[in-house]
């Protein structure tokens, strides 16, 4: 997957801030590969870059895919896409293939995310084990139909784990 595939998606980066281009690839749970490069914006901080991690995560939720499974990027993922990537349920047995390890001089190997974030943090410290998170359905209580206007609530009570604690000030 990586010998043809990064390549190709090292041919989409554009990073003219930054000039460090990152490619990814990913096997989702249904056979599809999933694209991700990073894209920097000319004018707008580096900070508002988009990671070529997060591109591929978002190529893997735009078309409903539950599972990704393998990850091939072009070089170590930073901190930022690591916790990104502990977001998915599931995410500490997605196998990823760091290709800059050959031109190194190190042998590829395949890695597991909890091996790259060994103490990890997400969404299991913080919410309830039935939210829904990344690559997962679920309801954000926007209707897209309303025409004209922003937000349209609905007449179904939100989801158990979407509930306040606190309570509004008089």
């Amino acid at each position: 997957m990586e010998d043809l595939l990064i390549p190709s998606a090292m041919h989409r980066v554009r990073p003219p801030i930054s000039r460090f281009p990152v490619g990814a690839v990913g096997l989702g749970e249904s056979g599809r590969v999933y694209v991700g490069v990073n894209l920097d914006f000319l004018g707008a901080p580096l900070s508002q870059a988009v990671h070529a991690e997060q591109f591929l995560i978002a190529n893997v939720a735009a078309v409903g895919e539950p599972v990704l499974r393998i990850i091939a990027v072009s070089h170590m993922p930073c901190d930022h896409c690591r916790q990104f990537l502990q977001e998915i349920r599931g995410a500490a047995g997605i196998r990823i293939l760091v290709t800059s390890d050959a031109a190194d001089g190190c042998a590829a190997e395949w890695r597991t995310l909890a091996s790259l974030l060994p103490r990890p943090f997400g969404p299991h410290d913080l919410l309830p084990k039935d939210a829904p998170l990344v690559l997962e359905p679920h309801d954000s209580r926007l209707d897209a139909s309303s025409r004209g206007r922003n937000h349209r609530p609905r007449t179904t009570p939100p989801p158990p784990w979407m509930h306040r604690s606190c309570k509004r000030q008089q």
